[in-house]
């Protein structure tokens, strides 16, 4: 009893321990992503009006999402796009990392020094190592003196007039420097997961393998059937941080556009944005028809009259309309007859087609004799 007793005050202490090691990070976790993350998630469902005295929000409902999925133009593109990529990113990073690891898992000399240059990566991609290198003036002079002293042409540029010049064309060139990219983004984006798998690998103990070859394992075998199952929960917290590593990326462009949206432009998401319907401000007039069964053809404004417009902008607009002097004949409904165009200060908006509302044949023989004799009738 005695000795439970002494297992569980250990066991207890140690349970203490771990919660005190991880206690700065999980306090760090609640007050910056979690509290973050919860009021982004509210702001999504709001329309947000900044003013002198700070954010004002009214609950929207779905209408934000609604208009990013139906009415934005680049936004399903760039999620479509990113979310491809991020799949086979993330297949590519996850089959990398896991044989790098089953290497640097191995006994030979220099092994240090090895793990210790793949993890270079991470460090250098850093966004402090970035920062530094974006604004460090000697870097700048050292590569004007390098363009100085090698010509105008980058090392790109010289490598495409080498493909060019031996055969090679545009696409294949493209598609080279593709794969190049691709296994660099891979390479740089591996650093974490090869650690992570690296130190489960190191938890599975010798005994395990010896067994194993008593057995008549081959190496292959004891790769399947010894050390993927040791490790398969690694995997997937290896895919869970490349999933949210890929989301924080500096190019990922659905992100850039949500920050561009929100801070540079100032608008806080849809939620600053309003859809205006454009009406004609006077009554369009009527464009003469020439050959025509009748005389004019009235211009209205297509279905498509519809902006999504920042809300200070929505109530400083002007319009011109622009007309045809006059069509010929025949004129079929939606024919373009003019444009109206939608303008804030001297910045262009929109231009909404002006189509003719209605169906004007060309005149016919006959339609045209009673017409000229009633003209020379009254002319006489």
């Amino acid at each position: 009893m005695k000795k439970q007793r002494k297992l569980r005050g250990l066991q207890r202490k140690k349970m203490v321990a771990g919660y005190l090691f991880i206690m700065p990070f999980i306090l760090g976790f609640l007050a910056f992503m979690v509290k973050p993350f919860l009021q982004s998630l509210y702001m999504s469902f709001c329309n947000v009006e900044i003013s002198s005295t700070g954010f004002h929000m009214i609950f929207a409902g779905m209408a934000n999402y609604i208009r990013a999925f139906t009415i934005d133009t680049e936004f399903n593109r760039l999620l479509v796009e990113e979310i491809a990529k991020m799949t086979y990113n993330s297949l590519a990073i996850m089959v990398f990392s896991f044989f790098v690891a089953l290497i640097l898992n191995q006994k030979f000399k220099g092994r240090a020094f090895v793990r210790a240059v793949f993890f270079l990566p991470v460090i250098l991609s850093s966004g402090v190592i970035l920062g530094i290198e974006s604004d460090n003036s000697l870097l700048a002079s050292v590569q004007d003196a390098i363009q100085d002293s090698i010509g105008t042409a980058s090392i790109t540029d010289t490598i495409q007039n080498i493909l060019v010049t031996s055969g090679v064309g545009i696409k294949a060139f493209e598609k080279v420097f593709e794969i190049v990219d691709g296994v660099y983004d891979v390479a740089i984006a591996s650093g974490i997961q090869i650690i992570i798998f690296l130190s489960g690998l190191q938890t599975i103990s010798t005994s395990m393998y010896e067994a194993a070859s008593l057995e008549g394992c081959t190496k292959w075998e004891c790769l399947w059937k010894v050390t993927f199952p040791m490790i398969s929960s690694l995997f997937l917290v290896n895919w869970v941080y490349t999933i949210i590593d890929f989301c924080m990326r500096s190019d990922n462009e659905v992100m850039e556009k949500i920050s561009n949206t929100m801070i540079v432009d100032m608008n806080y998401g849809f939620a600053s944005y309003a859809l205006k319907t454009v009406i004609p401000d006077e009554p369009l007039p009527p464009v003469p028809v020439t050959l025509g069964t009748q005389a004019t053809v009235q211009p209205v404004l297509g279905e498509e009259n519809q902006l999504l417009l920042e809300k200070a902008k929505t109530g400083e607009l002007s319009q011109s309309v622009t007309l045809e002097s006059s069509v010929q004949a025949p004129v079929a409904v939606g024919d373009r007859l003019g444009t109206l165009t939608v303008t804030f200060g001297e910045e262009v908006l929109v231009e909404l087609p002006l189509l003719a509302g209605e169906e004007v044949p060309r005149i016919t023989f006959r339609q045209m004799l009673p017409r000229v004799l009633r003209i020379a009738c009254l002319v006489e």
